[in-house]
């Protein structure tokens, strides 16, 4: 339940675009002309750690961690303004409480709207790819949005244990048969090479990758390079200025977006477990 809560339609995705997308796209590894081609393949599977792996989850965890201590420790309500309890207190019972609640909500309507129109998206180009007489329309995709709520609406009322546990189970299911064809229908050391590698390669670089800001990148200038023979000309400097707002800042709204439902989520099912 937690993963498919917490990643479901978009690691499902972009655990397959992104490397690739990475790989190929305007960025400020592909930029470097001296970069080796595996280098560069490996740091598009790097980036695409950082934006799924622990930095993500964090927002997750927090939240969970809070709420879970408080509700089922200190006997308090299970809503998003416990979480600020130890900051302003008492006053979470008022308006100010309130606000946080009707803030959380929105902004986990902002996140469902973004991951159902990606995964409408999704379904809608791969049914027209198994099936060119399924166009790539809006009303195909109006219906795909009322069949994925109506299954979402009814798992919801049958309760977490019932209908959202078994939907989850599916999913999870599905998920680990299409893992598992992709490492024995492939060459199957590759994969497991690369998965091992690309762990170790992520754990080295978490700590750069969390602070990294795009510095150059934003400058979009490149001083220096001219002399040295590495100057660009589409003034782009060393790499699109606009990447990290596409990619990073958009995850970390994303992420931030599904925090209070996800974080709740886990809380709730986290009953009887230690921190």
């Amino acid at each position: 339940m937690l993963f498919a809560c917490g990643v479901g339609v978009g690691l499902f995705f972009f655990g397959v675009a992104e490397p690739l997308w990475h790989y190929v796209g305007p960025n400020r590894y592909t930029r470097d002309k001296y970069m080796p081609d595996n280098e560069v393949a490996q740091w598009a599977m790097n980036v695409t750690f950082f934006h799924w792996g622990i930095h993500g989850w964090i927002v997750y965890v927090i939240i969970g961690i809070i709420l879970g201590f408080l509700t089922f420790r200190k006997g308090m309500p299970m809503t998003m303004k416990t979480c600020f309890y130890p900051l302003i207190g008492d006053r979470i019972y008022g308006w100010i409480g309130d606000l946080i609640d009707i803030f959380s909500i929105m902004t986990t309507l902002f996140g469902v709207c973004t991951s159902l129109g990606l995964g409408t998206i999704q379904v809608n180009n791969g049914l027209n790819y198994l099936n060119e007489d399924i166009a790539v329309s809006t009303t195909n995709q109006v219906i795909i949005i009322w069949a994925i709520t109506a299954v979402a609406t009814t798992s919801v009322i049958t309760g977490v244990g019932v209908g959202i546990r078994r939907l989850s189970e599916v999913c999870f299911g599905i998920g680990m048969v299409i893992m598992l064809m992709v490492l024995f229908l492939e060459d199957t050391w590759y994969v497991l090479n690369l998965y091992c590698q690309s762990i170790g390669f992520y754990i080295q670089w978490i700590i750069q990758l969390g602070f990294h800001c795009d510095a150059f990148e934003l400058s979009e200038k490149s001083y220096g390079a001219a002399d040295r023979g590495r100057a660009y000309t589409d003034g782009e400097g060393d790499g699109p200025a606009d990447w990290m707002d596409e990619w990073t800042i958009f995850y970390w709204g994303w992420w931030i977006s599904w925090s209070p439902f996800v974080g709740m989520f886990i809380a709730k099912i986290s009953r009887g477990r230690t921190i």
